[in-house]
């Protein structure tokens, strides 16, 4: 047997030449591979720390389903792990090739190493003896037409299965690696790569990160404010002082007042007169009644006729009234009505000890 060590200039394949090999009477081009890895080898490797992604496209088996469903559950850890230290081929290791035979010669075309660097997405795996696409395999999209794309790319090359052959055809304009590079899909999976490996080394610049210490903040502040809020409720409930200053606001009855007339005119003209013997009529800010039409409707009613005279008397439905109706009538219970006599003397009682204490001399 004979061997002829011409390099092929296309691939940069050691060519082999047999002359047991039969002539072919035709000009045929056939490349087969084979990769036979047994599950001890298998479980040795895994067990030596190989970083590989041949383990997941083999767990996926050709499903882009099962394949994303096992990446969607691999820890950022491992994955920024196979993004950056995957397992890298040593300078003389002898790479997966397969034979090519073209007029009655036959040669070895093998994975070249030099394609790792000229790639950067591109690994080769060990257990599957072929490359892959990093990229692809983490963050899968099933490939559809248009997306620039060959046929053979569209079946799934370099994510559920690894690149074995035609090694011949991987350069060049239209070559297997330069038409997955410029995919669609490979595209938008390498963008989500890059994106994922600077927010795995800046955390704090990610969106949920932020949102995260943002909340954080705001409830540390709230606790804050609430424990001031608790300690100034507390010292001025021992020390029976008002919460407004240094005096509570008070209502005060003007005067009980008859009225002659009970419509929106008569109202409010009997409202004003009376205001006139004690207050300024101009400086009224609000006005608060129930909802009757003659004192709530905002064209006739008596809360439009005082507007007229002092445009910032603002009207406000009269809801005190309606708390007092509601009281009154849960009073019927005996239960409520209990209640509101033990706040009555609770609320007595604190009261009278705060004007103790400051009767008290020091």
């Amino acid at each position: 047997m004979t061997k002829d060590n011409e390099m092929d200039t296309e691939a940069g394949a050691t060519e082999t030449s047999s002359t047991t090999e039969t002539t072919a009477t035709t000009e045929t081009i056939t490349s087969t591979a084979t990769t036979v890895t047994s599950a001890s080898n298998i479980i040795m490797e895994e067990v030596d720390g190989l970083i590989d992604l041949g383990v997941v496209i083999r767990e996926a088996n050709g499903s882009w389903d099962k394949l994303r469903s096992l990446v969607q559950h691999l820890p950022d850890e491992k994955k920024k792990q196979y993004l950056s230290h995957h397992f890298k081929p040593s300078h003389g290791d002898t790479l997966h090739s397969h034979p090519v035979t073209k007029k009655g010669r036959t040669w070895k075309v093998s994975f070249q190493q030099h394609w790792l660097l000229e790639f950067t997405w591109l690994s080769y795996s060990h257990l599957l003896s072929g490359g892959i696409c990093r990229h692809c395999i983490l963050f899968p999209e099933q490939p559809e037409r248009g997306d620039g794309l060959g046929q053979g790319n569209r079946s799934g090359t370099f994510t559920l299965s690894a690149y074995q052959h035609p090694y011949s055809k991987a350069l060049g304009k239209d070559g297997v690696l330069v038409s997955h590079s410029k995919s669609i899909t490979h595209v938008r999976a390498t963008e989500r790569a890059d994106l994922f490996l600077r927010n795995f080394h800046h955390s704090s610049e990610r969106i949920d990160s932020r949102l995260l210490q943002q909340g954080n903040h705001l409830a540390d502040e709230n606790k804050h404010i609430l424990t001031q809020i608790v300690l100034t409720v507390e010292f001025l409930a021992k020390q029976g002082l008002p919460f407004r200053g240094h005096h509570d606001d008070k209502e005060c009855l003007v005067s009980f007042i008859h009225l002659d007339r009970v419509n929106a005119v008569g109202i409010s003209k009997t409202i004003l007169e009376a205001l006139t013997l004690s207050l300024n009529i101009h400086k009224i800010c609000g006005q608060a009644y129930d909802g009757a039409a003659v004192m709530s409707f905002d064209k006739a009613g008596v809360q439009a006729k005082i507007k007229k005279v002092s445009p910032m008397a603002l009207y406000t439905h009269y809801y005190s009234h309606s708390l007092n109706l509601s009281i009154a009538a849960s009073c019927q219970v005996q239960e409520v009505k209990n209640l509101i006599d033990i706040i009555n003397e609770a609320h007595l009682h604190r009261r009278l000890q705060g004007q103790a204490m400051r009767a008290m001399p020091y």
